[in-house]
């Protein structure tokens, strides 16, 4: 078992390193975060007792110290380097003069398949863009936690309610499928929908990513999206 929790430690480094954090989910960031703290356990389950204390990857990395030792599974030195990468984040962002600004459709949908270039897992990817159409930041979700998770509504309203100003695109990737629309994608892009109008933000597009190619719901008329700048 030793065996083969290192070899997972090492394979999970590796693909980091490979993608850029490209394709990671919330509770995989978390979980090889807590490598440098936690040397010998299995950090997978605190990654995600984490995220459920916490309801997102940026309330935990928002929590202090105290709150994060509520948290089954860490302790001092884990709360510690949570909250210090925390505080790395919060300067770099101040710091950090540079945008990522989309001018086209091509040009967004091409930073997109470079993002998830490198995703095995299944999941949903919020982004974030401001009137200029400059990236903001994005959120990923596992695909199972929007299908069958009971708090599915309460998750994606927690990471739309930060930025009611700025306009959301989804991206549902399945990396070894075709990016055709299954009538869970329809699902989630109604609720998606719903939480929109009803906070009267923009909501552009519901795309499917799979096989390194993307299909535009907006585009392909697969959902009927209000018209951009409507909140009808």
């Amino acid at each position: 078992m030793k065996y083969l929790h290192q070899n997972h430690r090492k394979r999970m480094r590796e693909r980091f390193i490979a993608t850029d954090g490209a394709g990671f989910v919330d509770h995989e960031l978390l979980e090889l975060l807590l490598f440098s703290a936690i040397p010998r356990i299995n950090t997978n389950p605190i990654a995600h007792n984490l995220l459920s204390d916490n309801g997102s990857i940026s309330e935990v990395l928002s929590a202090d110290i105290d709150t994060l030792k509520e948290t089954k599974g860490i302790g001092n030195s884990s709360a510690r380097l949570i909250s210090l990468m925390s505080e790395a984040c919060k300067r770099y962002r101040k710091s950090s003069g540079n945008k990522v600004r989309f001018s086209s459709h091509e040009e967004l949908t091409d930073y997109i398949c470079t993002m998830l270039s490198g995703c095995t897992e299944s999941l949903c990817m919020i982004i974030s863009l401001n009137s200029n159409m400059e990236l903001v930041h994005s959120e990923t979700i596992p695909l199972t936690d929007l299908l069958y998770s009971k708090d599915s509504t309460k998750k994606l309203y927690t990471i739309f309610l930060k930025d009611t100003d700025n306009r959301f695109i989804s991206v549902i990737c399945r990396p070894d499928r075709l990016p055709l629309p299954s009538s869970g994608d329809h699902k989630i892009t109604k609720e998606i929908c719903e939480i929109a109008n009803a906070l009267k933000i923009e909501y552009l597009d519901s795309m499917i990513y799979g096989r390194s190619k993307i299909f535009s719901m907006r585009s392909e008329g697969a959902f009927g999206f209000p018209k951009i700048g409507s909140n009808e």
